[in-house]
């Protein structure tokens, strides 16, 4: 019965028992639900007192802004610019002294200038006929040169007749008179010795000449073999080994029939020739082609002759009295000036020799005259170089004390004074923050409330039901202790047994838990201990660490609240930095990849733009080419030659300019290159600028030309055919007009429909207008 009993207590222990877990369950599950509710509102919490530090900073923000206003309103306010009456007075009345000197130095500056302008007038004068002068000197001299060249011929052909046909050639005919048994056929020639004038032609001995200049020193041989002994015996000499092989069997002259022939109303160089030799005949008409030369007195005829619209038959060319030569070369119209002054035909050498040194006398008195005129233009042209320089100093020293008057003046006359500060832009600005800082603090004071009340609102239901929780667990507890007490005192022997086995029991369990616990939180660690060092190693290298655990936890605490005292901080939170981020890292990718169009886009703007350049460097290159061409047409008239480097680059053009001289020795033509136009003489530099101008127009699109006083330095003959190769040109371009000034007669102008001449009056001082006169 007390066995039965016992196991009644204890069923009723063990039913106590398990009802008072049960509660204890309950209990601490409604306890851990209170914690997490508690965490909450501790949560809660740190948001509201990170909200109210936020505001706090602003209020203490907008508190430090107010003060920074205020002090600079007050400072502003306190500044304050004084000009006092006396410093007013003593600034303008320098500023009156600084404008008297001022007007003084503007009035020495405009005499000065007046005063320069007519020294430099006179200077011009003066250069003018300083320059007029050195053409002249340059113009006797090369007229004494030539006549002392021509002396030293004459007296070369008084001693030897031979001389006229060139040095050696007295020695080249002995050779072959000692060597004639080399030849199936005695040469025959010179060729000139066989032409002579006509009775009567004696007037156009020069321009035959001219025309036969190249054939005279010739000679005639039979057979190759004779040509190639006549060349061996030409080198002995020193002669330029020049024949032709001719049939001497065919002995007869030339049938000229009449269709082959020009208009008979022309002379022509074979009616005033007289040709002795058949051969030599038959030679001069095939080579000089002189039965198609025609002769004509008067130049001006004869560009109306060859120029003119009518085409000519069986007519190669024109020479005039003076043997310059008119001809057309693939539709260009040239004129060819004379300068041999060599006398092949009917020379009186004694007469000519007489007539050449009374011209040297002439021309060496004059050559004085013209030096002794130069020195005197000179030492007058002196004093005025010297007002020059020293006008020249002077208004550099006036413009230099009008502008140091100016800025000084302008310096006193901008002085500034200061109005008093206006702060209203400061004062509303100080308004605006001060109506911010009370409005952040209204905000501060109703979240302070509202998180009062929430806190006590939430908190007090809460602690209400703990604390009924630990009274039932209390009653639950004291009657489980009653229980206890009767069953202990009943089984005390087997509760002990069954305690010390429960305890043993319950101590093996509980390490076993423990252990496995331990086993799988240690596995737990190593994996994230793993997962932490392959991310850590990502950024460094492993670093060994010699610090303690408690160390580094309290580092880790301080990081942590440095890191939540900078995000309270931060005006934005890291999901608007993040998003901030992807928008700017999108653009940054479009931006690249609109780069790298534009890129591709630049690229094709570059090869364009290579395509363009080479296209216009060839452009240039054909006007160069082009321009050059038509720059040696023009001098070709002259018998000149030229050519003209374009260095497209420097923007810069060199001229150059071949003049042709008189037949040297054995019979070949001499020239010179001159690079610098100084060298030329006053006609020939006019006329290659004329040559010039001519060939830069073709390259260029203007409805008007015009040339000023282009033949001042011209002679007569250079000036004349100037002005019919400007005439011709302006015809050849209708749709243009032309202007053409000069100081000379204008009488070798003909009229005619699309010519205007108008001749000014000769000035007079006083008039106010200027009256033309048409012609």
């Amino acid at each position: 019965m007390k066995s039965t009993n016992t196991w009644q207590k204890s069923q009723k222990k063990k039913l106590l028992g398990e009802k008072l877990e049960k509660k204890i369950d309950k209990f601490t599950t409604e306890n851990l639900r209170l914690q997490e509710q508690i965490k909450k509102i501790k949560d809660q919490g740190v948001e509201y007192e990170r909200k109210r530090q936020g505001l706090d900073t602003k209020i203490k923000s907008r508190v430090e802004r107010i003060n920074r206003l205020q002090r600079q309103i007050n400072a502003e306010k306190a500044k304050a610019l004084k000009d006092t009456s006396a410093e007013t007075a003593k600034r303008q009345a320098e500023i009156e002294k600084k404008s008297k000197l001022l007007e003084t130095a503007k009035v020495d500056l405009a005499s000065t200038i007046e005063r320069r302008e007519q020294v430099e007038q006179d200077y011009a004068a003066f250069n003018s006929q300083v320059e007029t002068v050195d053409t002249k000197v340059s113009d006797v001299t090369r007229q004494l040169s030539n006549f002392s060249r021509t002396e030293s011929q004459l007296l070369g052909q008084r001693s030897d007749n031979m001389e006229v046909f060139g040095k050696g050639m007295r020695q080249l005919l002995e050779l072959i008179q000692k060597n004639k048994n080399r030849f199936s056929q005695p040469p025959i020639g010179p060729l000139g010795l066989f032409i002579k004038m006509k009775n009567g032609q004696e007037k156009w001995t020069t321009a035959a000449e001219a025309v036969l200049t190249s054939v005279m020193a010739r000679f005639l041989v039979a057979t190759e073999k004779d040509s190639s002994v006549f060349k061996q015996l030409a080198h002995q000499a020193d002669r330029s080994p020049h024949c032709f092989i001719v049939d001497f069997r065919n002995n007869r002259k030339y049938d000229l029939p009449s269709s082959n022939l020009p208009d008979r109303t022309f002379t022509t160089v074979l009616d005033v020739v007289e040709i002795s030799e058949p051969l030599v005949y038959n030679v001069v008409i095939d080579q000089a082609k002189i039965e198609r030369n025609i002769l004509i007195e008067d130049p001006i005829e004869a560009r109306r002759v060859m120029f003119g619209r009518q085409t000519l038959r069986n007519v190669t060319q024109c020479n005039v009295l003076s043997g310059d030569r008119l001809f057309i070369t693939n539709g260009s119209q040239n004129y060819v000036a004379n300068q041999d002054s060599r006398k092949f035909l009917n020379v009186d050498v004694e007469a000519r020799l007489k007539e050449i040194r009374q011209k040297i006398t002439e021309v060496k008195i004059q050559l004085d005259q013209v030096k002794s005129e130069k020195r005197d233009l000179d030492n007058r042209r002196t004093p005025f170089r010297h007002d020059l320089d020293n006008l020249k100093n002077k208004m550099n020293k006036l413009t230099l004390h009008i502008g140091n008057y100016e800025r000084e003046i302008s310096d006193l006359q901008n002085v500034r004074v200061e109005e008093p500060p206006d702060t209203t832009e400061l004062e509303e600005n100080l308004a605006i923050q001060t109506a911010e800082k009370e409005t952040f603090e209204k905000e501060l004071e109703e979240h302070e409330n509202s998180s009062e009340n929430n806190s006590s609102a939430i908190l007090k239901p809460l602690k209400i039901q703990y604390q009924n929780q630990v009274k039932e667990l209390s009653t639950f507890t004291d009657e489980q202790t009653t229980v206890s007490d009767q069953v202990r005192e009943l089984v005390v022997n087997i509760e002990q047994v069954k305690n010390s086995l429960t305890y043993h029991g319950q101590q093996v369990a509980t390490i076993q838990k423990q252990l496995d616990q331990a086993q799988l939180e240690n596995s737990e660690k190593k994996e994230a201990l793993e997962e932490a060092k392959a991310k850590a190693l990502k950024f460094c290298a492993p670093v060994a660490v010699t610090k303690t655990t408690a160390q580094i936890d309290a580092e880790l605490k301080a990081l942590i609240a440095k890191m939540q005292r900078e995000e309270a901080g931060r005006k934005k939170s890291p999901a608007e930095i993040n998003k901030q981020y992807k928008n700017a890292k999108q653009r940054f990718t479009e931006i690249e990849k609109d780069l790298k169009r534009l890129g591709s886009f630049c690229d094709v703007l570059q090869k364009n733009y290579d395509s363009r350049v080479r296209r216009f460097r060839a452009f240039q290159k054909s006007i160069s080419t082009r321009t050059t061409a038509l720059f040696n047409a023009h001098l070709s008239q002259k018998g000149f030659s030229g050519t003209i480097q374009f260095d497209h680059e420097a923007r810069t053009l060199e001229i150059s300019v071949e003049l042709e001289n008189a037949l040297g020795e054995n019979n070949v033509k001499k020239s010179k290159k001159i690079k610098d136009t100084k060298a030329l003489s006053g006609g020939e530099r006019s006329y290659s600028t004329v040559a010039l101008l001519l060939a830069l127009w073709e390259a260029m699109e203007n409805p008007f030309r015009a040339m000023d006083e282009f033949d001042v330095f011209m002679d007569s003959v250079n000036r004349q055919i100037s002005i019919q190769l400007l005439i011709e040109s302006a015809r050849d371009r209708p749709n243009r007009q032309f202007i053409f000034i000069t100081p000379h007669d204008h009488s070798v102008i003909s009229n005619s429909p699309d010519i205007r001449i108008h001749k000014m009056h000769p000035p007079e001082r006083g008039q106010s207008t200027l009256v033309t006169q048409g012609d």
